[in-house]
């Protein structure tokens, strides 16, 4: 069984809008969760003139077409210009426009990481590696790893990607987010801060159902990377029009004694949510191998099905469940051969459309050889608004490399 040495993930999206937000999602990791108490928030802005942070809200909560932010009690906002002056105060997160950063920002961004806080760096077109430098992150190569796995697939996804929005948190596992944002607006503070409440309440409302279950008394399994979270927002204009939520877990068996693969687990939930009107229409969900010629897919769950309550189970003892509150049709298609599997979720025939919130958690287990684990994992989602079908679509490109 291998030693786990290094932690990476590339992420890779393309959507009508995306913002992602990747922190770890166990109340534990954050003081301000395990206590219930608000998450202090650090906001830094370049431009003379702040809205207040009030305001700010009342905006957001305007673009979602709400009274107020949902979860309002969760965070407390705060604006500022220096980071220097604030950096006497505990935040629990900051968020930073890379064009203010110099010297002296950069020396106290990597103290805040150091300390195990969340950090945010937002910009146009933002290199990782520049942003990394930031941070005080040193990018790991998978080049040598990549050789023992042989030719990876055809359509594998690029690596070559700018994002909007980077943010990181040092811990047990590390965590990266990278975000992307496309819109047909402009991006402004709205924007940016509405994915980040997105996080927050994300965090707040997670259930934490663990992911591997023993079946007998020496099966042991252990989280080889912290969750990824993702929250894709679609705007049109300066309304927002629909959400699509993810977390990524993945699992490995620690109990194997297989000489030739480990075995790995990744449970994948994905929710839809629409606003303003918009009207949730499908969503397609597809995990691959991209070294099929040395990787095989074991199992993945569900299998076709309709309902509102789904129990998933799969290879070395992972379980889990997941439910709405109206029924919903699951298409699935795989092959152990070719290494995939995808699950097409929709209306049923007596409905007018998908319900929203749509939540789903396939999952897919496979045998791995070397020491890079890799899954590719896809999400197209349509909703409707104003008579168009509008897509929100992502691809993550999942490494660990051990």
């Amino acid at each position: 069984m291998a030693i786990k040495k290094i932690l990476k993930i590339r992420n890779v999206v393309f959507c009508a809008f995306l913002i992602t937000l990747l922190t770890t999602t166990y109340s534990l990791s954050f003081g301000a969760f395990a206590e219930n108490k608000p998450l202090q928030i650090l906001y830094l802005e370049e431009n003379d003139s702040l809205l207040d942070s009030n305001m700010l809200l009342k905006s957001i909560a305007t673009a979602r077409g709400e009274i107020e932010v949902k979860g309002n009690k969760n965070f407390k906002l705060t604006l500022a210009k220096d980071l220097i002056k604030e950096s006497k105060n505990d935040y629990d997160a900051i968020a930073v426009p890379y064009k203010i950063i110099d010297e002296e920002m950069k020396n106290s961004i990597q103290e805040y990481v150091n300390r195990g806080k969340l950090i945010y760096i937002y910009g146009d077109s933002l290199d990782r590696k520049t942003v990394e430098d930031i941070l005080g992150i040193k990018p790991v190569s998978i080049d040598e790893a990549t050789k023992e796995k042989g030719q990876i697939k055809e359509n594998a996804k690029s690596k070559n990607i700018n994002y909007e929005v980077i943010g990181f948190k040092k811990g047990k596992v590390s965590d990266i987010y990278l975000g992307n944002i496309v819109t047909d607006s402009k991006l402004d503070q709205i924007k940016f801060v509405d994915s980040i409440i997105d996080n927050i309440n994300d965090k707040y409302a997670d259930d934490n159902v663990p992911l591997i279950t023993k079946q007998k008394a020496e099966a042991e399994a252990t989280s080889v990377d912290a969750v990824t979270d993702i929250n894709t927002n679609l705007w049109i204009g300066d309304t927002k029009v629909a959400s699509l939520n993810e977390d990524l877990f993945l699992k490995q068996e620690l109990d194997e004694t297989d000489e030739e693969y480990d075995y790995f687990v990744l449970k994948h939930s994905a929710e839809l949510v629409n606003y303003n009107g918009a009207e949730n229409k499908n969503i397609w969900i597809g995990h691959s191998l991209p070294y099929s010629s040395v990787d095989n897919i074991e199992d993945w769950d569900p299998t076709d099905s309709t309902g509102s309550n789904f129990e998933i189970s799969l290879p070395w003892g992972a379980s889990w469940s997941f439910s709405n509150s109206a029924s919903i049709s699951i298409d699935a298609t795989g092959s152990a051969t070719n290494d995939y599997a995808s699950w097409f979720i929709d209306k049923r025939w007596y409905q007018s459309q998908l319900v929203s919130p749509c939540r789903v958690k396939p999952g897919t287990a496979w045998l791995s050889v070397g020491t890079l684990a890799v899954i590719d994992t896809e999400v197209n989602a349509y909703v409707t608004y104003n008579g168009n079908d509008e897509l929100i679509s992502s691809s993550y490109e999942y490494e660990y490399n051990y």
